[in-house]
Formats: C-alpha cells, sequence, structure tokens
C-alpha cells in the first residue's frame, strides 16, 4: 500500500511501457537536410533518438504483450513497497546524523577554494622541483665526503650531550627558579610610585649561616654531583617514604655542631656586646632544635652510592663522580672498547 484515498487503500499493481521496433535518429534528421543536425537538438532538448510505429503495425501487438508485462511489473512494484517498509526506520536514523553532517559538508564547500588554490600553486612546487631536486642531490653528494670529519669531534661532543639530557628536569628547574627569583616587584613607599624588583631568596637558619667553620661541621650535607632526578628525593623526606637526598662527602657527619656562641665582641661605639643576649636566646632557639646536645635539624646523612651516568654510552668504571667515555664513533650512542 502506497497512500489512502478516502480512507481506502490505493496502490500501484503495475506499469506498462511499450518501445516500436522503427527508429528515427538526429543523424536522420540531418540528412533530411530541414537545417537541423545533432548537436543542436541534444544541446537543446537531449534527444538522440525518437521511437515510430510503422505504418502496418496492428496495435494487437502491443496489447499482446502487456498482460504479462503488467504481471511482471505488479511484482516489482510490490518488491519495491516491501523494501520501502523496511528501509524506512533506517531512513529515519540517519535523518539526524544528515543533520549533523549538514554543517561539515558546507564548511568543506567554504574551503574548496583554499583547496583548489593549494593544488594549483602545486603545480609551480612540482615545475620547480624538476630543477630544485637534482641539485638538491648534487648537494648532498658533495656534502658526504665532508660528514666524516665532524666523526672525531662528535665521539666527544654526543655523549656530553647525552649525559646532560639525563638532568633535564633539574636544567629546567634551575631556569624556572632564575625568571622566578627576579622577576618579582613591588611598590615600597620610598618609591614615589615606581615598581621596584626584587630579589626572591631564601636561606635555612642554622649554624653554618652565621658563623665560618674552618672544617664541615656535622650538619653539613655537600653534593656537587647529584645523581639525576635526586631532586625527588627532598619530596621523600616530606612523604617519609624512599630514600633521603644523597650526600656526596660524609665523613664528618659524626664531627658534630658547636655549641659555643661568644658575646665577648664589643661594639667600638656603644661599648656593649655585638652579640647580646636577646640574640644568643633567638639563636639557640632558631637554629639548633636542641642547644645543649648540639643537635641540628638536618636531613639523614646517607652516603651516595657508586654509579655510572644514565647515558649512553654508560661510564666505563662506577665511581662517586661521574665519567662519560667517548663514544665509538659520531653517530652512535655505543661506549668505545676498551675506554
Amino acid at each position: 500500500m502506497l497512500a489512502k484515498a478516502q480512507g481506502r487503500p490505493v496502490g500501484i499493481t503495475g506499469i506498462g511501457a511499450y518501445a516500436p521496433e522503427r527508429r528515427l535518429t538526429n543523424a536522420d534528421l540531418e540528412a533530411m537536410d530541414i537545417g537541423t543536425n545533432d548537436q543542436w537538438i541534444m544541446e537543446r532538448t537531449g534527444i538522440r533518438e525518437r521511437r515510430i510505429a510503422a505504418d502496418d503495425q496492428a496495435l494487437s501487438d502491443i496489447f499482446h504483450i502487456l498482460p504479462t508485462f503488467e504481471t511482471e511489473s505488479a511484482e516489482t512494484v510490490r518488491r519495491l513497497a516491501a523494501y520501502a517498509k523496511k528501509t524506512d526506520p533506517l531512513i529515519t536514523q540517519l535523518r539526524p546524523a544528515a543533520r549533523e553532517l549538514s554543517p561539515t559538508l558546507k564548511a568543506l564547500s567554504d574551503l574548496a577554494p583554499d583547496a583548489k588554490a593549494l593544488f594549483r600553486d602545486l603545480d609551480k612546487l612540482t615545475a620547480a622541483s624538476k630543477e630544485g631536486l637534482p641539485a638538491t642531490t648534487e648537494f648532498l653528494n658533495q656534502l658526504h665526503p665532508l660528514l666524516p670529519e665532524f666523526d672525531p669531534v662528535l665521539q666527544q661532543l654526543n655523549p656530553i650531550l647525552i649525559f646532560i639530557g639525563n638532568y633535564r628536569p633539574e636544567l629546567t628547574a634551575f631556569f624556572a627558579n632564575t625568571v622566578a627569583a627576579t622577576q618579582a616587584s613591588n611598590i615600597p613607599g620610598y618609591a614615589k610610585g615606581q615598581r621596584v624588583h626584587y630579589l626572591r631568596t631564601s636561606n635555612p637558619i642554622n649554624p653554618e649561616n652565621l658563623s665560618v667553620y674552618p672544617r664541615r661541621i656535622g650538619s653539613n650535607r655537600p653534593n656537587p654531583y647529584q645523581l639525576t632526578k635526586s631532586s625527588l628525593a627532598f619530596n621523600n623526606l616530606l612523604t617519609g617514604t624512599g630514600h633521603p637526598p644523597y650526600s656526596y662527602e660524609t665523613r664528618h657527619c659524626g664531627s658534630g655542631v658547636p655549641t659555643e656562641i661568644s658575646n665577648d665582641l664589643l661594639d667600638p661605639i656603644s661599648g656593649l656586646p655585638v652579640i647580646g643576649d636577646p640574640l644568643v636566646e633567638n639563636i639557640k632557639k632558631f637554629a639548633y632544635s636542641a642547644f645543649g646536645a648540639g643537635v641540628v635539624l638536618a636531613p639523614p646523612c646517607v652516603q651516595q652510592p657508586k654509579y655510572s651516568p644514565t647515558s649512553k654510552p654508560k661510564s666505563s668504571t662506577t665511581t662517586l663522580y661521574p665519567h662519560v667515555d667517548q663514544a665509538l664513533n659520531g653517530y652512535t650512542t655505543t661506549r668505545q672498547k676498551g675506554k
């Protein structure tokens, strides 16, 4: 069923068509010399030939084949109706997608002129490449003998760069902290409305900030050769997990911390002690965790283990001091044998 008329089903039960055998083509009309030709007719009508019934052809031939044609047409229409019924849900589901796709197609339409211009310009590039590519090939051929001359230099330079590359987090922090420390600004009262830059800095309070000692005291934690990503160890101090920051030198850790504070030095003008009693008490309170016992807050003293720099090539030996070995050549990262 295709539709309803006054509440009753209405449908197409068959379709019929018949074409006589006789043909009248545009070429036939052109041969008649009636002032027309095939091109003229095709441009205006799109018709190439016509079917014309013969004068002696009886209509009975047409009606003879019509019942069979109608039967076959009815079956075709029935199948088309069933197909339409089955595909209707699919078409319904595709409608939202079609609505979503419409803006995309419109955007592509707007992009079409630019794409056309791109491909048009590529023609110029293609033409230029006919001369440019041979010239590039010739340049590379001449460059090839020069490249081996860099090999001895790169044998030395590449391992150094690879070693430094393992310290990317530390280098990033160094440059970032430089900016953070030097770009702070404020408008103090004495500056008369002018913005003044100041240096951000902070130091832990401990006895080494207050005096100069002839040798390292027990709270000192030196390490000029940190392992890679060693900054993460400071976070371990807060979380209580993992190992604390390593120290390069640990022989002094048992030396203790001086607890003598002298206030014998007098101010030449006032005659009063340079280090008065209030300052002495603050030093004892803030620079020591237990002044009487000579205890100062400091990270645990843990010896840094021997290591080979985490680079390619790795050092031939493991030591406390990083060693970078010469590469086998200037274009690989393999350590030279025996070095």
